[in-house]
């Protein structure tokens, strides 16, 4: 099968079922997300062993190396940085989580690939410098905007390229982090400052995560979690909630502390350096190669010095006291914080998911060390072991707003399923204090504040709602395709549009509209006696009783008509018509139920019911039909003329469609020589602005 075949079998919804059509591009867009996440992978690990690695190993104690290569890396990496996004033109802003955030509520779900690409490549090679910065956010970014191309390439609808964003995104982080369910939740969450969901791209983000996942790691292998010797720690005693709600505490407000220090950084860029894409990462690096001179920890993006951390022979290999361990962990996450503020902050290229991991991690282990400094020997070393990816999830729930998504993410990351409590304490806990100062700009409150939301008890109506609850079963315009045009005009109900359905052993062959009868006037070569054959439209327009109104409604816009013949899939029998009309006067009484229900269990409500603001929320913008069948007699000033002499469709602006001649019969087509009497009826079309055929 060529990619054409595949396009077009996707896009027909009778050859392919919606929900099989959605499982398969998450997993197309999961492969092509945990390929490009094994790639950028390889390109860090291969590029921090051979730059910034050769010079000083960063997950070591080792204060002050004071090394010169230290000091420069990162001013490289920031130039590095600032000339590709020079050279292609790329904004600094916004970064990741950002862009995809952006793209979803503001722009329809378009993250066209070139910029989250530029920055994915120039993460890497920023970090390879040893910028504090991490892979996590650009891969984020990147995915998400391989799932909105997926979107483009299938020409699939505004609604459904926002949830393949968010399926790429669930993609990227799931295989990056290695962790597929931590992964979804992220991507479903990451929108919103409240822990709100996208609910309607869980199913594939859930697809794309899993698919991701296992494509990254079947380049990288199946071995040890992210961090290992973790999974044997437990929550054990009720007492251990003490230190662990310390721990809550002071994650939340670690948490502000690098969000205000990010935000003043960009501040202080944007305003003072805002036109110079090269320098500003160049001096973001310097001061960062400042701070790594004296602290290398800062420039580690792959956890090295929190897994060692893990290890209690790490602490005691200095015979450094404890209260000096406070201390030196205190001024790596202080020093970390502002690394990663200055080196994203400046513009330079990288996330800040990967760096609020480490902090994290480095609080829990600051907070352990403090515990045993004050109180020695009476908390077990397993305690002081959890607390480093307890604090992961803390300070990475307090940052990115993701309270439920975080958690998740560590448990998956580390193995630490049985610290779910602590891990639901700490991540609620930062939460709620951290929440008012995340980094992602973007975000909106909640789904309510979203545009992407608009509209969303419509939407809900026409999604729920199967052609066949509304469709017309008895339709009583139906002829078949021998029958004469005269038979067609006396069945026409003066005063409204018609529409004959032309069916043959109960099969649709043709339509008759209002079009198809106002042609019939300038048909110079017309049979005498016209059948419905003869001026029927052949092409029909039909749609399934099992599709949605949403469905029909893009029918009905596409191919601007009124009426759909509703027919079977299978035998292709004619079951009914669906009607544009009856959809405005379904969610008609749909709101109004809704507006009883409203008024009903809020009464003080009821003090704007005099503006009755809910029908902003109606369909009045769909068009409705205003071309209608009319009969009338004969104008007086034209009786005893003919149509042509007469100039009746000038003076009148009406189509004639044929004659009731007072002494009985019907002329149709009309004849325009025909002499008009007094007590004759004219069968007219009357077309107005904006009517449809």
């Amino acid at each position: 099968m060529t990619w054409r075949d595949l396009l077009s079998v996707l896009q027909a919804s009778h050859a392919f079922s919606r929900w099989g059509r959605s499982l398969l591009l998450s997993a197309m867009v999961g492969i092509l997300a945990g390929c490009v996440a094994a790639g950028l992978e390889w390109g860090l690990d291969l590029g921090s062993r051979h730059l910034v690695g050769r010079f000083t190993y960063l997950g070591g104690s080792e204060l002050l190396p004071l090394n010169l290569g230290i000091l420069f890396f990162p001013v490289i990496g920031g130039l590095l940085s600032g000339i590709l996004a020079l050279l292609f033109k790329v904004p600094p802003y916004p970064q990741g989580t950002e862009s995809l955030t952006r793209a979803f509520h503001f722009d329809n779900g378009n993250l066209p690939l070139k910029n989250p690409l530029v920055k994915a490549i120039a993460a890497v090679l920023n970090m390879s410098f040893g910028a504090s910065v991490g892979p996590e956010g650009p891969i984020a970014g990147l995915s998400a905007a391989i799932g909105s191309k997926i979107g483009h390439i299938f020409k699939l609808t505004i609604r459904e390229r926002r949830i393949f964003l968010i399926a790429g995104c669930a993609a990227g982080v799931g295989a990056i982090f290695r962790c597929p369910l931590g992964g979804a939740l992220f991507a479903t969450s990451i929108l919103y400052k409240e822990p709100e969901f996208e609910h309607a791209s869980m199913m594939p983000a859930f697809v794309a995560s899993v698919i991701g996942y296992s494509t990254f790691m079947s380049f990288w292998g199946y071995g040890e979690p992210f961090l290992s010797g973790t999974s044997s720690l437990a929550f054990t005693h009720p007492s251990e909630l003490f230190p662990y709600t310390l721990l809550g505490i002071l994650c939340g407000l670690v948490a502000i502390f690098l969000s205000l220090s990010f935000t003043y950084v960009r501040a202080v860029v944007s305003r003072r350096l805002p036109r110079s894409l090269v320098l500003a990462p160049a001096l973001g690096g310097l001061a960062v190669g400042v701070l790594a001179s004296i602290f290398p920890q800062v420039m580690d993006g792959q956890y090295r010095f929190i897994q060692n951390a893990l290890d209690p022979a790490f602490f005691s290999a200095d015979g450094v006291h404890w209260i000096k361990w406070s201390a030196i962990l205190a001024a790596i996450l202080m020093a970390k914080c502002i690394a990663t503020a200055l080196s994203v902050g400046s513009g330079g290229a990288g996330g800040v998911l990967g760096p609020s991991v480490f902090i994290g991690g480095v609080t829990g282990a600051m907070l352990g060390a403090c515990l045993e400094a004050a109180f020695p020997g009476s908390f077990p070393e397993g305690l002081r072991q959890a607390l480093i990816p307890v604090g992961m999830t803390g300070v990475l729930s307090g940052v990115m707003r993701i309270p439920l998504a975080s958690m998740v993410m560590v448990m998956e990351m580390t193995g630490t399923y049985g610290l779910i409590v602590p891990l639901m304490l700490v991540s609620v806990s930062a939460y709620i204090i951290g929440r008012r100062y995340g980094i992602n700009t973007e975000q909106v409150a909640s789904a309510s504040q979203s545009p992407a939301h608009a509209g969303d008890a419509i939407l809900h109506f026409l999604e729920t709602t199967s052609v066949d609850a509304l469709m017309v079963r008895e339709w009583p315009q139906i002829v078949s395709p021998s029958d004469p045009l005269n038979t067609i005009i006396e069945a026409i109900i003066p005063g409204t549009r018609p529409k004959f359905v032309v069916t043959e052993n109960n099969q649709v062959r043709g339509i008759i509209g209002a079009k198809e009868l106002r042609a019939v006037v300038s048909i110079d070569d017309l049979p005498t006696v016209a059948i419905a054959a003869d001026i029927m439209e052949c092409r029909v327009y039909h749609i399934a009783p099992e599709e949605s109104l949403y469905h029909a409604l893009s029918l009905f816009q596409k191919y601007n008509i009124s009426s759909l013949p509703v027919i079977a899939p299978k035998h292709e029998i004619f079951l009914g018509m669906l009607e544009r009309q009856d959809i405005l006067t379904a969610l008609d009484v749909y709101f109004e139920t809704m507006r009883r229900q409203l008024f009903s269990e809020h009464q003080h409500i009821q003090l704007i019911e005099s503006d009755d603001p809910l029908r902003l929320f109606r369909l009045n913008t769909l068009p409705k039909s205003r071309e209608l069948i009319q009969k009338i007699p004969v104008p007086p000033a034209i009786v005893g003329q003919s149509l042509r002499s007469s100039n009746f469709r000038n003076d009148y602006r009406l189509e004639v469609m044929a004659i009731e001649a007072w002494e009985g019969g019907i002329i149709a087509p009309a004849d325009p020589d025909y002499t008009l009497m007094k007590h004759d009826i004219l069968v007219v079309i009357k077309k107005e602005p904006n009517s449809c055929a």
